[in-house]
């Protein structure tokens, strides 16, 4: 999935509130773990949490207040390019802009 619709997604996830279905958790295994992995894990998974943030086992359960607060963090941080920091691996969409 072209990163600039996952973005565009969580935006309007989060904006909205809605929760995902269930039978959207294929859709969130093969476009948004794959993100996830390639650009956040090497510094926020459970083990190195740089600023003390752990995407491990981080769901798209929208209901829960708190895994959306991260989704609008993880959102915030992508969209205004903070993250991934210049040093690291970029996302490819950003080339277009």
């Amino acid at each position: 999935m072209n990163q600039v619709i996952l973005i565009v997604c969580l935006a309007h996830f989060s904006a909205t509130g809605l929760s995902v279905a269930r039978a959207d958790s294929a859709d969130f295994e093969k476009m948004v773990t794959p993100f996830l992995e390639n650009y956040c894990m090497d510094c926020h998974d459970a083990e190195t949490k740089k600023g003390n943030l752990s995407l491990d086992g981080l769901e798209m359960d929208l209901g829960n207040f708190d895994q959306l607060e991260v989704w609008r963090m993880i959102r915030d941080a992508v969209h205004f390019r903070d993250m991934p920091p210049e040093k690291k691996k970029q996302p490819t969409c950003w080339r277009s802009f």
